[in-house]
């Protein structure tokens, strides 16, 4: 009989557990990497509309010298109206309840039956959760681009000041919102911001704001070289591998910088400062996110068990889940890595279409064993060291691809399902490890950030892990060049570059 203890019911617990991200601590070489390849740009800012609002809602804030309390009711009103906006229907006189691609625009369609006078007002029925709106994305990205200062929380102007087009496009709408919230009755004297194009006052704009345009921007401001090498990167790899039809930009990428000799003698990537450290750090992505599905896996299998289990149960499930076959002949099947010390093969890919049905344990093996080997063949210095994640002391780290090298020879004479098995007993000490460093004591009491949780030798799970990797921001740069109009994508997932874009990013025809 098993026997549940609750309580003691005079005091309240001393532990709180709460999920935490990143429980395996794998997937800071990858976001080091990208916070240093994509600056201004972010997993989350893929409308290049919103970065033209905070431009001018800066000046605005500059101009009439608003404070913080001031900013954040204008911010929300702001963001409130720009949905409101892209919602209105012009023909039939109303408001179209639907997710209109705009931020926002689904939560107020859901909460709009009980009026609009309180929806940038914070709490219940609010179109955010958050204090300020939707700027928490674009904050740090704006900043970053120079187009927004902060100073005590107001929004003041940033290094770039805001070209009086812009300005003036989002003038009506931020002086009615400085005065009141957005009623239903201002919506046919207002522009639909959801509309963005060539004929946009912002368009130009923020193509010199984003891509460093040479041509629209006088003076350089921080990173606007870093940032605009990342569009160029993404444009010259759809003009080498984007005439197959794929799903995402990842892959475009993946194709034309991860692998092949495009590095070496391409007139654009050879000659690009950052492709090498675009190769490293797409090669380290696919390491991390085999970690990643290997313990949502692993935890996946604990959440289902009807009671806690043990290490060993843990072994058997990874051991069952793999080849009977050696490590040593399991390494030998997998697919060759290069032809030339810069012309990669793409091994990565082969081991997904090969191993695609086998439910995922021996593919995310087969690619942290790649990963092992590949940090020992990058031949270029930046490549090598951005698949470190940016520093030579990365190799050190738990569960690197050099600390699976290191297992790898360890059981080099042993069976896969051993190998496999050891690597369950690293993701158990690494997730304790990691749970330990970021328990902390808020309001009196222990939180411990872990779905994944061990009493006396038994493991329980709170809750299932997402299997998902980390972005590359890849999608976002495409998504904006294409807003941009610098790319093209056709209904069947073919890209291509536009003559705009050739032109703005300087590349071949």
């Amino acid at each position: 009989m098993t026997w549940q203890v609750d309580g003691p019911q005079w005091c309240t617990p001393g532990l709180d557990v709460r999920g935490g991200r990143y429980p395996l601590a794998v997937e800071a070489p990858v976001l080091r990497m990208i916070d240093r390849l994509v600056p201004g740009v972010s997993t989350l800012t893929y409308l290049g509309r919103y970065y033209s609002l905070y431009w001018a809602l800066a000046e605005y804030a500059e101009r009439n010298r608003l404070d913080a309390a001031a900013c954040k009711t204008l911010l929300r009103r702001a963001e409130v109206g720009v949905a409101l906006t892209s919602m209105w229907d012009p023909e039939s006189g109303t408001i179209f309840p639907a997710n209109s691609g705009m931020h926002g625009s689904s939560t107020i369609g859901a909460v709009m039956d009980k009026g609009l006078q309180k929806l940038a007002d914070e709490g219940a029925g609010s179109y955010s959760p958050r204090t300020w709106g939707f700027w928490s994305q674009y904050g740090g990205p704006s900043v970053t681009l120079g187009s927004v200062a902060v100073e005590k929380r107001a929004f003041r102007r940033g290094e770039v000041q805001c070209p009086e087009a812009v300005f003036e496009l989002f003038h009506p709408l931020l002086k009615l919102c400085a005065e009141r919230p957005v009623a239903e009755t201002d919506l046919p004297h207002l522009p639909n911001y959801a509309d963005f194009g060539p004929a946009s006052a912002d368009y130009e704009p923020l193509r010199g704001l984003l891509v460093g345009e040479p041509s629209l921007r006088d003076t350089p401001v921080g990173n606007d070289g870093t940032r605009r090498a990342a569009f160029r990167l993404i444009a010259r790899s759809t003009q080498l591998a984007g005439s197959e039809p794929t799903s995402s930009w990842t892959a475009v990428v993946r194709k034309a910088v991860g692998y092949g000799p495009y590095l070496a003698d391409d007139p654009v990537l050879a000659h690009e400062d950052q492709a090498q450290a675009w190769r490293g750090t797409l090669l380290r992505h696919r390491s991390v996110g085999a970690w990643r599905w290997l313990w949502s896996a692993l935890v996946e299998q604990v959440h289902e068990s009807v009671s806690p289990v043990p290490a060993a149960h843990l072994s058997d499930w990874i051991r069952e889940a793999v080849d009977d076959v050696s490590l040593r002949t399991f390494l030998q099947d997998l697919p060759p890595t290069r032809v030339t010390l810069e012309n990669l093969l793409p091994a990565e890919s082969e081991i997904d279409a090969r191993l695609a049905d086998d439910g995922g344990v021996q593919w995310a093996v087969g690619l942290l064993l790649l990963g092992a080997q590949r940090s020992a063949e990058l031949a270029d210095d930046t490549a090598r060291l951005a698949f470190l994640g940016g520093s030579a002391r990365g190799a050190n780290e738990f569960l690197s691809p050099a600390w699976v090298a290191g297992r790898r020879n360890d059981f080099a004479d042993a069976s896969l399902g051993d190998f496999a098995a050891a690597l369950v007993d690293d993701m158990l000490a690494q997730s304790h490890r990691v749970a330990l460093r970021k328990t902390s004591v808020q309001a009196g009491r222990l939180v411990m950030f872990s779905k994944l949780h061990e009493r006396e030798g038994l493991y329980f799970a709170t809750g299932t892990e997402g299997r998902g990797n980390v972005g590359l921001r890849t999608e976002q740069l495409g998504s904006l060049a294409h807003q941009l109009g610098l790319v093209d994508v056709q209904d069947d997932g073919v890209r291509t570059v536009t003559e705009l874009g050739r032109a703005a990013l300087d590349l071949p025809s």
